[in-house]
């Protein structure tokens, strides 16, 4: 099966100067736990919850301190058309929580662990679909 139906289209997006504290702020107010970072209209990176809980322990005050910093540059990407399973097990081998979609070069979606996770288990309810974006 491909993960198509498990995609979430509704993307925050921020740029590498933001601050972790208003990304953060986002990401507590939109209920997700990731932001896609962008230079124009290139996905440089992603900035999760877990590293900005990283940042909020190493740093005095996130509210200083850019994205670029903690983001995952070069974030690893997927398309529609690769397989749950596939990307179950690289999420797994590389601790991988939130990972872009992309289609034709342009990010379509983002899927997070818990898309996989809910996923799962309605399959083995035998439900069909997934809830979407977290």
């Amino acid at each position: 099966m491909s993960i198509e139906s498990l995609i979430s289209r509704d993307l925050l997006r921020t740029t590498s100067d933001a601050t972790l504290s208003d990304v953060a702020t986002t990401m507590i107010s939109m209920a997700s736990g990731s932001v896609l970072v962008f230079d124009a209209q290139k996905l440089v990176g992603v900035i999760t919850l877990r590293d900005i809980v990283r940042a909020a322990l190493a740093e005095p005050d996130i509210t200083q301190v850019p994205v670029k910093k903690y983001m995952t540059s070069q974030p690893w990407v997927v398309s529609p058309g690769w397989s749950v399973k596939d990307i179950a097990a690289r999420m797994i081998n590389h601790n991988i929580e939130h990972v872009p979609v992309v289609q034709d070069g342009e990010v379509v979606g983002i899927l997070s662990s818990f898309d996989l996770v809910a996923y799962l288990a309605l399959q083995g309810q035998g439900e069909a679909g997934a809830p979407k974006g977290h």
